[in-house]
């Protein structure tokens, strides 16, 4: 009975490694994703700050300003 018990150990040890890996997969997944998200928010701030600091600029250039 000793001999078939430790392929069965084996099978589970190696079932319950796998499982834990799919779900480190997974998380290292939807933190990757989370990643490129917060990137691509940061891409439409700067492009926002940047249409907005043109704007500002055009405003200031219609002024004159006497020191």
């Amino acid at each position: 009975m000793h001999m078939t018990q430790a392929p069965i150990n084996s099978i589970t040890h190696s079932s319950s490694a796998l499982y834990t890996l799919k779900k480190d997969i997974k998380q290292i997944s939807t933190i990757t994703y989370d990643i490129a998200d917060f990137a691509l928010q940061s891409v439409d701030i700067s492009e926002l700050l940047a249409a907005r600091s043109q704007e500002l600029k055009a405003l200031l250039s219609q002024f004159t300003f006497n020191a």
